[in-house]
């Protein structure tokens, strides 16, 4: 996997080759690191059974990074699923997409974006809440339906 980086005017967004996720910001002079940045999991189930489908136990298949995005795409050609994870800027916000592909017969009933430690405390947080990082940053969560 290659290094990847995206700027805009509030910082830097560092995705590496272990996977980890650097965050830098300008205006705080802080970096966060993300230590399983890239990973998403997906929860997929069929007859009554779920179980959690991870990036870390695909296969990479392509990634891409021109300093504005950098897009990775995960297959599992045994389930039949995909994912594919993008980073990019908007003004002055950096944002994480994942975009899902399921196997043939399973439903998807859940889908975490951020998983692993970070250097840095956390507080609130949860399905649809924002998580603050040491008073110094915020992630938010879109859910569409």
């Amino acid at each position: 996997m290659m290094n990847a980086e995206i700027y805009n005017g509030a910082g830097k967004l560092a995705i590496c080759p272990d996977g980890r996720v650097i965050l830098t910001s300008y205006a705080k002079e802080r970096s966060f690191v993300f230590q399983d940045g890239l990973k998403v999991v997906l929860y997929l189930g069929g007859n009554g059974e779920s179980e959690a489908v991870g990036t870390d136990g695909m296969e990479m298949t392509s990634s891409f990074c021109d300093g504005k995005k950098a897009v990775f795409r995960y297959d599992d050609v045994s389930r039949g699923c995909h994912a594919e994870i993008s980073f990019f800027s908007e003004g002055k916000t950096f944002v994480k997409r994942a975009t899902v592909g399921k196997g043939r017969a399973e439903k998807l009933y859940r889908l975490t974006l951020l998983s692993g430690e970070v250097n840095a405390s956390l507080s609130r947080g949860g399905e649809g809440q924002p998580l603050f990082a040491d008073d110094a940053m915020w992630f938010g969560t879109e859910f569409p339906a």
